[in-house]
């Protein structure tokens, strides 16, 4: 019996979304590691994970999008699988322009293969590295003890005249005490996973954000630990979060004054 031409048509569209479909959910992201500056080679990892046995997924060779003049490398593919999630990568080298940045670096995407024999391609955000315009007094590095002193007293101060009524604990409290307690205790991947929670709440709010110098160099000590397994020194950490405790202590200085 010869189908009419609508259901044909029907069968021809689904059956791409059918095989689509066979793929697991996966998630890729990108790694950067290393200092970057003009002519400055970075390591990058691109990574994919999906829940399941490595067989559901067949990756291909990623495609990294790299700035113009930048030279890419990839190398070394590997992966690993811990009873319940798959994980695969691919390391490589990206020699940066030497133009001056910020460079952005990805988006890459990974194709693959399912089990079944269709195909899906998943994407990474793009990472930005290297010195951005900052925003702040302290992103131009006025870092001086009298400068940062005469900056967090101005934050105090704007902050108090905004502040209406204090009927809760402020969002930054409890970020703030994470961070001093991981700075205490040593635990160097619990001090960077801190510092990062308390400088996106800084960041959202309406004074502190102008205060906040870059986040690249927190995300890159977290990326030396997870992705070298190089452990930053705590030192390194703790410098990275000083701004951050001296920008929350500012905020609850109003509070503690009325």
């Amino acid at each position: 019996m010869k189908l009419p031409a609508a259901i044909v048509a029907g069968l021809l569209v689904l059956g791409p979304l059918a095989d689509a479909s066979a793929a697991p959910e996966a998630s890729a992201r990108l790694l950067v590691r290393g200092d970057a500056h003009p002519g400055a080679e970075l390591d990058i990892q691109v990574e994919l994970s999906w829940d399941g046995r490595p067989e559901l997924l067949r990756p291909g060779v990623p495609d990294v999008a790299v700035p113009d003049g930048a030279a890419l490398r990839l190398g070394r593919t590997g992966s690993r699988f811990d009873g319940a999630r798959s994980v695969w990568w691919t390391n490589g080298t990206v020699t940066l322009p030497d133009s001056a940045g910020p460079w952005e670096l990805g988006p890459a995407a990974v194709p693959a293969t399912t089990a079944d024999g269709s195909t899906a391609r998943f994407r990474t955000p793009a990472r930005t590295v290297g010195a951005r315009r900052s925003r702040s007094l302290l992103g131009r590095g006025l870092g001086g003890a009298v400068l940062l002193a005469a900056a967090l007293l101005l934050l105090g101060r704007t902050w108090r005249r905004l502040l209406a009524e204090e009927s809760a604990p402020p969002a930054h409290a409890e970020p703030a005490t994470n961070l001093s307690a991981a700075l205490e205790s040593g635990h160097t991947e619990d001090a960077i996973a801190a510092a990062l929670a308390l400088f996106d709440v800084l960041d959202h709010h309406p004074v502190a954000s102008e205060y906040l110098g870059p986040r690249a160099p927190l995300e890159e000590q977290l990326d030396a630990l997870r992705f070298a397994h190089e452990a930053p020194p705590l030192d390194a950490v703790r410098a990275q979060a000083r701004p951050l405790l001296a920008i929350a202590g500012a905020l609850d200085a109003p509070a503690r004054r009325t």
